[in-house]
């Protein structure tokens, strides 16, 4: 697609998406992109400047890699809020990864994850159709059934890495990859060792079969900030959503309690300390809400941009869709 023909189709893609959200109450919001919090990730790094004040004061701000925090502060005044802005991760470069990228993210007060599926779906099949494309059948498979199926091992039975390896040494079906098996055994963390498993084998699988659909739910090792099942805390509220067998967008029941929150950030914090990893701040006036219980409950989900019409356009690259290369 020439550049012209691009443009004037980020412009649709962008006018529809805004008009959907619009059509179902929401209301659009801004949030900085260069703030003193990037985001509470454990795997993600951030992109770092001096900002310089006019009395000489110097202090570090990051770019975003996700507006997450500080739209939820934002609940207190709204209830039903969306936002499309650039987001900022370093070290990420693929075909599905760009530094910089666009993301689109929705938050409602008052609601569960079956809400952002729901919102999910009818986003897809609205978006579909205003390109008059045939929107896709989304099945609807837990992450533990996609490893039974397809690895024959559930991630929700292992309580630690030693189990885990136990189990693989056992398994030849599995373990086909010295590679793998050595990083497996180099984790720090079983969810990172199942996570390995996760994008060597079942996304593979995923992506080769174009699959369509939402995994839902998750082991609650995988989910640091969402809140588990009151019946079973061994599930997270968790949802992703692929099309074309890319992860297009990620959403859970937000943890809204401050004792639980600050626990959560310990893991990440933790794990990014044995990395040697920098530890980032959390937006404070968050924390602040959060402690003085004044959000309401919560449910929010992202969603990349660029790659959603990656699939709408049949792009194999992310680069295929940005008008300017990373590259130069």
């Amino acid at each position: 697609m020439d550049i012209k023909s691009l443009l004037i189709t980020k412009d649709r893609f962008y006018a529809s998406l805004r008009t959907f959200f619009k059509e179902q109450g929401f209301t659009e919001v801004e949030t900085p992109v260069l703030c003193s919090s990037p985001g509470a990730e454990a795997h993600i790094e951030a992109f770092s400047t001096i900002l310089e004040f006019n009395d000489k004061k110097r202090d570090i701000r990051y770019l975003i890699n996700s507006p997450e925090f500080q739209m939820k502060s934002l609940l207190v005044y709204l209830d039903k809020i969306f936002q499309i802005t650039k987001s900022f991760r370093n070290k990420e470069i693929s075909r599905l990864h760009n530094p910089e990228f666009t993301i689109l993210e929705w938050y409602r007060n008052h609601s569960i994850v079956q809400d952002l599926i729901s919102d999910s779906k009818n986003l897809i099949s609205f978006i579909f159709n205003e390109f008059h494309i045939p929107g896709p059948t989304l099945e609807i498979v837990s992450y533990d059934s996609l490893f039974e199926e397809y690895l024959n091992l559930t991630p929700s039975d292992f309580n630690s890495l030693d189990s885990l390896l136990g189990y693989l040494n056992g398994s030849g079906r599995i373990l086909q990859s010295q590679h793998i098996l050595k990083n497996i055994k180099n984790s720090s963390t079983l969810d990172e060792a199942i996570n390995i498993l996760y994008v060597n084998y079942i996304e593979t699988i995923l992506q080769k079969q174009k699959w369509n659909g939402i995994i839902y739910p998750f082991p609650s090792l995988f989910t640091t900030l969402s809140k588990n099942f009151l019946q079973n805390p061994a599930l997270a509220e968790r949802m992703e959503l692929y099309l074309n067998g890319i992860e297009i967008s990620n959403g859970f029941l937000e943890i809204d309690n401050y004792e639980d929150f600050i626990n959560r950030l310990n893991v990440i914090y933790n794990y990014r300390q044995q990395n040697n990893l920098p530890i980032y701040p959390v937006d404070e006036r968050y924390l602040e809400l959060l402690k003085n219980n004044l959000l309401p409950p919560h449910s929010g989900i992202a969603l990349g941009c660029d790659r959603l019409l990656m699939v709408l356009l049949g792009s194999h690259n992310i680069q295929d869709i940005l008008p300017f290369s990373i590259a130069g």
